[in-house]
């Protein structure tokens, strides 16, 4: 997002926060961009304790040269606050860089503990609703074994294109990264065949290949 003068005020003023919370790649791909940009890099972080939901997200922080002081166990925002919490999380500020139009459940739970949040949008994910005829074809001609959707953006995002066709979607196994993902799969009204137990790609990957050897698919 372009002027992000949010994004600036908090790149300028790093030392107010006693967390940094990145919740996806794209969040710390932005974030280091921009940092560079004004002529600083990871030192900038220092005496701030830097936090990243998920295995690829901490890979991205160490391409920067950041080491996470805190990778949660599980990726679920009860789970995160738990566990942030057993590492002696005693509030403070928490800058939370993430994606625009996402669920404020993490900010509300970690406001809870005591923390002063400050979110700060640093893109959007969009649907390309040109899209929709490939996806048509792919779902008519050669219907896929396996739906996967590693998000709940993705569910909406699909079900969106698909509009009243959504039964195209009819015996393909809908397989999940998460819990959160499964839920907003089955509110549209998806049955879930799969979660994965680990809420990674590698996870899900896994969880897929477990159901069919169980004989299930």
């Amino acid at each position: 997002m372009k002027n992000n003068k949010k994004l600036d005020s908090a790149l300028d003023n790093l030392k107010e926060y006693s967390w940094i919370m990145f919740t996806s790649v794209n969040s710390v791909t932005v974030f280091f961009r921009r940092l560079l940009e004004k002529k600083k890099d990871g030192r900038a972080l220092g005496g701030t304790r830097i936090a990243a939901v998920g295995p690829a997200t901490a890979e991205e922080l160490l391409k920067f040269g950041i080491r996470p002081d805190f990778i949660p166990r599980k990726y679920t925002t009860s789970d995160i606050v738990r566990e942030m919490v057993s590492e002696k999380f005693q509030g403070g500020k928490v800058l939370l860089p993430r994606a625009e139009n996402v669920p404020h459940e993490l900010n509300d739970e970690l406001k809870k503990r005591g923390a002063e949040v400050e979110e700060i949008p640093l893109y959007r994910t969009t649907l390309k609703k040109d899209n929709r005829p490939h996806l048509l074809d792919i779902l008519k001609a050669n219907k896929p074994d396996v739906i996967t959707f590693a998000s709940s953006s993705t569910v909406r995002g699909l079900l969106s294109l698909l509009g009243k066709e959504k039964d195209l979607m009819a015996g393909s196994i809908i397989a999940c990264i998460g819990p959160v993902t499964a839920s907003t799969a089955r509110k549209a009204g998806l049955k879930v065949d799969i979660i994965a137990r680990e809420f990674t790609i590698p996870g899900l990957v896994e969880a897929i290949e477990e159901y069919y050897k169980s004989g299930k698919g």
